[in-house]
């Protein structure tokens, strides 16, 4: 998901920019259709064949109570998203694995909605008790002061009794929020909501990983007129046009400035960008749009 390079105007200095952020628009694509070789192998290969089965993305899992109960209920974890390639001959499972937990937002009294992580113990009876859990650690929103009667408890056992806290979640904005810190959308939220937001980690993934597993995604292998004022010059930050279609550099190959030659290239075909139509619906679970939750019961918000 990260491009790293030098910096042009301090080679000292590392850039260290999300995917996403790093290339330029498509509308803005160096044209290369003369300069590349046609009399040379122009190979195009399926990038599905490099695919992996599945892309997995998950948070280290935590043992508190709300976690366990979406698990139980949906045979997932919260927070957690999978693409699948629909490869019938991959068989690898690539992993992004964050070493931080995911919390649900619960509501444990009225107006007071938290990220939740403790723990309920049953007795012999089934009577459950509510214990504190050290957890794994978690990242959250920072947001505004919220109205709620509550009550802590300090160091010496003194009640202390308030009517705001600070609100802390993976949503930006529990009441309209804007983006999540999930990879894809829960299916049950447990606290009441109307509004809920598809703009997720997932987006820093999503668009690079369909250019492998879409019908369209495709490998472009040619030779090309490459000569030192493109190398000086390059910025792989740019996109390339050849015969109108759009492609990421990915490789330039056993280039020589000595000899009078084209040189191999890799490009890979972009699916989606400014100015490029769209090709294909990507056939991945669970990736529909989604804003608005509109199915409501017992303060659980279901996914429709």
């Amino acid at each position: 998901n990260f491009m790293i390079k030098p910096s042009v105007s301090d080679a000292t200095v590392l850039e260290i920019e999300p995917l996403a952020d790093f290339y330029n628009s498509s509308q803005d694509a160096l044209n290369w259709t003369s300069l590349v070789d046609f009399s040379k192998e122009v190979k195009v290969t399926p990038t599905i064949n490099y695919a992996s089965k599945e892309y997995n993305f998950n948070f280290k899992q935590d043992g508190d109570f709300w976690n366990g109960k979406y698990t139980n209920e949906f045979f997932d974890n919260y927070g957690e998203f999978q693409i699948l390639s629909q490869s019938q001959y991959a068989t690898d499972v690539t992993k992004f694995d964050l070493p931080f937990s995911q919390k649900p937002l619960v509501e444990n009294h009225p107006s007071l909605t938290i990220p939740a992580s403790y723990q309920i113990n049953l007795d012999d009876n089934a009577n459950g008790q509510v214990v504190p859990k050290k957890g794994t650690a978690f990242i959250v929103h920072l947001g505004e002061m919220r109205s709620a009667t509550w009550r802590y408890h300090d160091e010496f056992n003194n009640p202390h009794f308030l009517t705001t806290y600070p609100y802390v979640g993976h949503l930006d904005d529990i009441d309209h929020p804007t983006f999540d810190l999930n990879f894809g959308v829960p299916q049950v939220v447990y606290y009441p909501a109307t509004v809920y937001t598809n703009n997720n980690l997932l987006q820093y993934h999503n668009r690079f990983i369909q250019e492998l597993v879409s019908r369209y995604g495709k490998l472009l292998t040619c030779y090309a007129k490459i000569d030192t004022a493109i190398i000086n010059t390059l910025e792989f930050r740019n996109l390339i046009n050849i015969n109108g279609v759009v492609y990421r550099l990915q490789k330039i190959a056993d280039y020589d400035s000595t000899k009078e030659k084209t040189t191999q290239i890799e490009l890979l075909r972009l699916i989606g960008g400014e100015g490029i139509p769209s090709e294909d619906t990507f056939e991945t679970e669970g990736t529909t749009p989604l804003t608005v939750i509109t199915q409501v019961n017992n303060n659980s918000i279901i996914r429709g």
